[in-house]
């Protein structure tokens, strides 16, 4: 409806165009792609800005804390459970990322939602560099 595909690639079309994915492309988990005309939102700089109002009004961030499980009463989320302690709050927000899948088999989320390559991890752009960002999804999946 934007008019902001570009063209469809197949896995021959992606190696030739984006060298940096050649590995996965032959290994088979990336089986094609689509270009399209793309923007930012200069995401660092909106996230701190984001962060950092919601802290002044009173959400407290909980940052590098794994969590093994969700306590449920009743179809009721009573906590998150972390090395054995309880976190207990009003509202959750999981960054599950690439390896969070097993904790949202109970939720609505379960099979669903999926870290998205470059949203958590940083990875090194040496060579051959990408020249454009990136996104990697799955059909029937959600990412943003």
């Amino acid at each position: 409806a934007v008019r902001s595909f570009i063209r469809e690639l197949d896995r021959d079309a992606l190696v030739t165009a984006y060298p940096a994915l050649e590995t996965g492309c032959r290994n088979g988990e990336i089986h094609a792609g689509i270009e399209v005309a793309g923007f930012t939102l200069n995401i660092h700089d909106f996230s701190r800005n984001l962060i950092a109002r919601l802290e002044r009004e009173g959400v407290v961030f909980r940052w590098d804390t794994p969590v093994d499980g969700i306590d449920w009463r009743d179809g009721v989320v009573q906590g998150l459970s972390s090395a054995g302690a309880t976190l207990e709050a009003d509202h959750y927000v999981l960054a599950t990322g690439a390896y969070g899948g097993r904790l949202l088999d109970e939720t609505a989320s379960a099979g669903k939602v999926h870290g998205v390559l470059g949203a958590w991890i940083v990875l090194p752009n040496h060579s051959p560099q990408l020249q454009r960002s990136l996104k990697i999804s799955r059909e029937g999946h959600v990412s943003s």
